[in-house]
């Protein structure tokens, strides 16, 4: 959509009540991914149990849903019309925008990652223990930290000095827009469904490998070990696969409205609704986490308990 200078900010959104609502549903949004995201970090850290190698990744996940989520409330009180009739410089904007797409596509990056670390762990078992250490993830999570701060720091400087309104996107330059983030996303999403592909491969042969063996009473150690491993390593996947899920249903719609909208004008209200549930997916990593992660939803329990206390002992004085 082009940018018309002499329009009012409401254009990106109609009436001014419309643009009230979405402003409050976007502020409670981030509210709830904030909140939600720390209660996650803290249960990771508190619990040893929860201190694995994936877990490290969901950790790292977390950090960034937490960014989206207050960078969320910020965007969410730029929508709403009074703040914009205050505000004379958009840069504040621009720069809640460049952290919240950059920290979606470092969540991207993650799931990549994730999703090649999988496959390694189920498809190489003897290479993973060799040569995926606890070091080895530390140094991936950095990578994936700084690639996402060049990421997200990049569009603040290079487009200081462009005019970017409060249309939701729609003033950002297309190679940012349109190049950096949907070609990036489409590179990350192939790779993660070639690892997943080849996951179910893997899996599919070890069951078919197990059913052609002869049934024996007198396993071995070694064989039971085994299979306890197999069966923690496909409920990780599981997992992992599901969060891949959910995300993919909640960016793939942003991206192709970005492309979209370069070459026909979208009604104002679906493409700030479409651009909007992108970040929305930074509150599903960790319902899901709880629902399929019995040691989380103990360390989540445990972590209200403790506020509990801490209010009554609190009250006691």
């Amino acid at each position: 959509m082009a940018s018309d200078p002499g329009h009012e900010p409401s254009c990106a959104l109609g009436s001014r009540q419309s643009m009230i609502i979405v402003s409050t549903i976007y502020i409670c949004l981030g509210v709830f991914i904030f909140f939600e995201n720390i209660i996650t970090i803290m249960a990771i850290r508190r619990t040893p149990s929860l201190h694995t190698n994936p877990n490290l990744y969901m950790f790292s996940l977390a950090v960034s849903d937490v960014l989206v989520g207050a960078t969320a409330i910020f965007l969410g009180s730029f929508v709403n019309p009074t703040v914009q009739d205050r505000v004379t410089s958009t840069f504040p904007y621009l720069a809640s925008l460049a952290v919240t797409f950059g920290m979606v596509s470092l969540s991207f990056a993650h799931m990549a990652v994730i999703a090649v670390d999988r496959y390694i762990y189920i498809g190489k078992p003897y290479l993973y223990e060799r040569c995926i250490t606890r070091r080895v993830i530390f140094f991936q999570i950095l990578c994936l930290w700084v690639s996402g701060a060049v990421y997200t720091i990049a569009p603040m400087i290079v487009y200081r000095e462009v005019n970017v309104g409060f249309c939701i996107l729609i003033d950002l330059p297309p190679e940012y827009t349109l190049y950096a983030i949907g070609i990036a996303y489409f590179i990350l999403l192939v790779v993660v469904l070639i690892a997943y592909y080849k996951i179910a491969r893997v899996v599919l042969q070890h069951r078919r490998s197990i059913a052609n063996q002869t049934i024996s009473l007198d396993r071995t150690g070694e064989d039971l070990r085994n299979r306890k491993r197999q069966t923690s390593a496909l409920k990780s996947v599981r997992f992992f696969a599901v969060v891949f899920g959910f995300f993919f249903g909640f960016t793939l719609p942003t991206v192709f409205c970005m492309y979209i909208e370069s070459v026909v004008d979208l009604p104002y209200e679906l493409y700030a609704f479409l651009i909007f549930i992108a970040p929305a997916n930074s509150s599903m990593n960790t319902l899901v986490f709880a629902l399929m992660n019995k040691e989380f939803r103990k360390a989540v329990k445990k972590i209200f308990v403790d506020l509990r206390c801490l209010k009554v002992y609190e009250s006691s004085f």
